[in-house]
C-alpha cells in the first residue's frame, strides 16, 4: 500500500461524502431535469469519476476495480435511471467494503503483533530457561568445587598431623578414589626405590580385593617419572605414544584408560600416584587436575613420614651392623613376652658370642674386628626366620628372638646357625677366615618368669658354652 492507514481512512470519507453529493445530485436532476442545468450532470459524473479512483486508492485496489466494472456495465447499457439508483447501493457496498477493510487490516495487524509477541515473549521465556540452567549448571560446578576443596582441606589436615608412611600411602589412595569414586577403578602409588634404581608399588586400592602381581610399575608410570608432569590416556588401544598391548598380560592388567600424576617437590621426585580403569575415556581433564592437587600434598606428606621413618629406624639399628640396638631390644623383648604369657604360645632366646674374638683384632687391625661383625650380623639377618628378632647385644655378643619356639625348637635354631657360621668363609685384608661362635638358649615360661630371668638364664647358657670349649651350643634346660 502507497499510503498509510491514516491517509486511507481520509481518502475513504471523501470518496464516500463525494458519493453522496453526487448521488443527491443525480437523483435530483432525474426527478426534475428542468431545475438542474445540465452541466451538473456532467460535474457529477466527473465528481463519479474522481470518488472512483479516491475508492480505488483509498479502499482497494479490488473494490477500484468493482466500481469501474459496474460503472461500464450500467453506462453501456443506457440505463441511466438504473445508475441512479445503483450508486447508493454502490456507496453502501463501498462502506462495507471499506470498513470490512478495516476490520480486517486491523484484524491482520493485531494477529501479526501478537504473534510477534508470542514469539518474543518465548524467546525471552527460552533465554530465561537457558539462563537458569546454566546457572544452575555454574551453582553445581561450583559446590562441587567448594566440596573438593573442603575434602582437600580436611585431607591436608589428616597429612599434617600423621607421620606414619603407610598411614599417609594409604589415606593418599582413599582420598584419591574419594574425589574420583568409581566400582572399576584401581588406584596404586608407586615410590623411587634408589637400591633398585626404580619403582616400588607401596600401595594400592582394587574394586572388590585382590592384589597387584606386578610391583616394579609399566613403561606408563616410567613416562610420568621420566618426564616429570602428568598423564592422561583415554584409550591404551587408540594411544599413539604407548604400545601397552606389546606387554606381559601380567603388566598390563587390561586397563584401557589412565591417569597418573608424579609426585615431586623442590627435592626431585619421589613417587607416581596413578588410576587406572579396564574401560576407555574413563578420566576427564578435570580428574587429572584433582589427582595433581592430591600428589603435590602427598609428597610433602611422603616426604616426611619417610624421613620420620627413616629418623626412627636410625634410632633404633645399630650404625655398623644394621641390627637392632640394645635398648630396642629390651623393649621388644618386653613386648614378646607379655604377647607369650596372653596367647600360651613359649618363646626363645639366644644370646651370640664370637669366640676368640680379640685374636682377629690382633691379627687383621681392628678395622677386621668391625668387618667380623658387619658380615656375622649380615649373615644373622639373612638366616632369621620370619617373626624372629635379632640385635646387637653389646661388643662382640648378638642375641636372637624366637617367638613361639620352646625349648628343643629353639636350641636345634641356634645349633644350626652356628654350624652355618662355622662353614662361612669370612674374607679379612683378602684373606680367607673362618669364624666360629658360641650359643646360649633359654625359654618362656618354662626356665623364667620375666625378661630378666630370661636373659640371665640364657647368659648362663651361653658361659657354659664357652667353659666347654667354645664352638658350641648350650641350653639352660637341655644337657
Amino acid at each position: 500500500m502507497i499510503f498509510g492507514a491514516a491517509a486511507r481512512l481520509s481518502l475513504g470519507l471523501v470518496t464516500v461524502i463525494i458519493l453522496a453529493a453526487v448521488s443527491f445530485l443525480l437523483f435530483q436532476a432525474f426527478r426534475d431535469p428542468v431545475r438542474i442545468p445540465p452541466f451538473t450532470v456532467d460535474f457529477c459524473m466527473a465528481l463519479l469519476g474522481s470518488s472512483m479512483v479516491l475508492g480505488w486508492v483509498g479502499v482497494g485496489l479490488w473494490m477500484g476495480i468493482i466500481l469501474l466494472a459496474a460503472a461500464f456495465i450500467f453506462l453501456s447499457l443506457g440505463a441511466f435511471m438504473g445508475l441512479v439508483w445503483f450508486w447508493p447501493l454502490l456507496f453502501a457496498l463501498l462502506g462495507l467494503a471499506f470498513f470490512s477493510q478495516r476490520f480486517f487490516s486491523q484484524r491482520q495487524l493485531f494477529l501479526a503483533q501478537h504473534s510477534a509477541l508470542v514469539e518474543e515473549w518465548e524467546k525471552r521465556s527460552n533465554d530465561l530457561r537457558a539462563g537458569i540452567a546454566t546457572r544452575q549448571t555454574q551453582q553445581e560446578a561450583l559446590t562441587r568445587k567448594i566440596q573438593r576443596f573442603e575434602t582437600l582441606e580436611e585431607f591436608t589436615v589428616h597429612l599434617s598431623r600423621n607421620l606414619s608412611l603407610q598411614e599417609t600411602i594409604d589415606g593418599t589412595l582413599a582420598q584419591v578414589v574419594q574425589m574420583t569414586p568409581a566400582d572399576q577403578h584401581t588406584c596404586l602409588l608407586y615410590l623411587v626405590d634408589n637400591e633398585q634404581q626404580g619403582l616400588s608399588l607401596k600401595g594400592s586400592l582394587r574394586p572388590k580385593g585382590g592384589t597387584i602381581k606386578h610391583k616394579k610399575g609399566d613403561l606408563l608410570d616410567y613416562w610420568v617419572l621420566k618426564q616429570r608432569q602428568p598423564l592422561l590416556v583415554e584409550d591404551t588401544q587408540k594411544d599413539f605414544r604407548f604400545n601397552i598391548e606389546a606387554q606381559d598380560a601380567e603388566l598390563r592388567r587390561g586397563f584401557r584408560s589412565l591417569i597418573a600424576a608424579p609426585l615431586i617437590d623442590e627435592k626431585g621426585i619421589i613417587g607416581v600416584l596413578r588410576m587406572d580403569s579396564p574401560n576407555p575415556r574413563q578420566f576427564s581433564p578435570e580428574e587429572l587436575r584433582v589427582l595433581t592437587i592430591i600428589a603435590d600434598l602427598s609428597t610433602t606428606a611422603i616426604r616426611n613420614a619417610t624421613l620420620f621413618a627413616l629418623t626412627q629406624e636410625l634410632a633404633i639399628r645399630d650404625g655398623l651392623t644394621g641390627l637392632y640396638v640394645y635398648r630396642h631390644f629390651m623393649e621388644r623383648l618386653q613386648e614378646e613376652i607379655q604377647r607369650s604369657f596372653r596367647s600360651g604360645k613359649p618363646l626363645s632366646l639366644i644370646l651370640v658370642d664370637i669366640d676368640w674374638f680379640k685374636k682377629y683384632n690382633d691379627r687383621f687391625g681392628h678395622i677386621s674386628g668391625d668387618i667380623v661383625l658387619k658380615q656375622l650380623g649380615k649373615r644373622l639377618l639373612g638366616w632369621a626366620q620370619q617373626g624372629e628378632i635379632i640385635a646387637r647385644y653389646g661388643g662382640e655378643e648378638f642375641a636372637m628372638i624366637l617367638p613361639g619356639c620352646d625349648a628343643r625348637s629353639g636350641f636345634a635354631r641356634a645349633e644350626k646357625i652356628r654350624r652355618n657360621v662355622e662353614a662361612e668363609i669370612f674374607w679379612l685384608r683378602q684373606e680367607p677366615t673362618k669364624v666360629a661362635i658360641s650359643l646360649g638358649v633359654s625359654t618362656f615360661p618354662g626356665e623364667a618368669r620375666d625378661r630378666e630371668e630370661l636373659i640371665r638364664a640364657a647368659d648362663q647358657a651361653l658361659y657354659k658354652a664357652k667353659v666347654g670349649g667354645r664352638n658350641r651350643t648350650c641350653s639352660h634346660s637341655l644337657s
